[in-house]
């Protein structure tokens, strides 16, 4: 880290201890495009980027005060790593809740009667039908067969997990639409 951008990161830091609204500015102005542009490149929308910077500067806020806070990087790196490390979270999150979804409704196939059971089947079956066919396959791996994603991912030939996450996704979407429709 170079001695001037060191010495302006200080300056901003002790801005913000001491509560000067010009430090404030400083961090939308040249660390909130960076935030932006993560949240944008990682499925996020400008409001979730806008979320994340602020939750960041509230982490910042509650850090800069205390004493044996010790900024070892540049600013931009500490606010970028707090970002991200915040998107991603929200990330998995949102992810899991996914999951817990579908899984429930698959799971309720199993613990019902028979014949309410035969119904349910017939149901997500009737709405799996209505999906893509490269859905139908990728959901049924993930959700029937219990595959993990890194075999997903080779039978498939995706670039990697992100990208049959992201697939995952897309198709869950496409079989609530068709729920939804009913």
């Amino acid at each position: 880290m170079n001695d001037a951008k060191a010495l302006n990161d200080q300056q901003t830091l002790a801005g913000l201890k001491n509560k000067d609204s010009e430090s404030y500015s400083i961090l939308y102005r040249f660390y909130y495009p960076a935030v932006e542009q993560f949240v944008l490149k990682n499925s996020g929308s400008v409001h979730d980027a806008e979320d994340i910077f602020q939750e960041t500067v509230i982490v910042l806020l509650e850090k800069v005060p205390l004493d044996d806070f010790k900024l070892t990087s540049s600013l931009k790196t500490y606010i970028y790593s707090i970002s991200s490390n915040l998107w991603l979270k929200r990330l998995r999150e949102a992810k899991r809740i996914t999951n817990i979804e579908v899984k429930e409704v698959f799971d309720e196939l199993h613990g019902v009667g028979d014949a309410k059971q035969h119904a349910q089947e017939k149901k997500v079956n009737s709405l799996m039908a209505k999906i893509s066919a490269h859905c139908q396959r990728l959901l049924n791996m993930m959700f029937f067969r219990n595959k993990k994603i890194d075999e997903i991912v080779e039978e498939q030939g995706y670039a990697n997990a992100h990208t049959a996450q992201n697939q995952k996704y897309k198709c869950i979407q496409q079989l609530k639409k068709e729920a939804e429709k009913k």
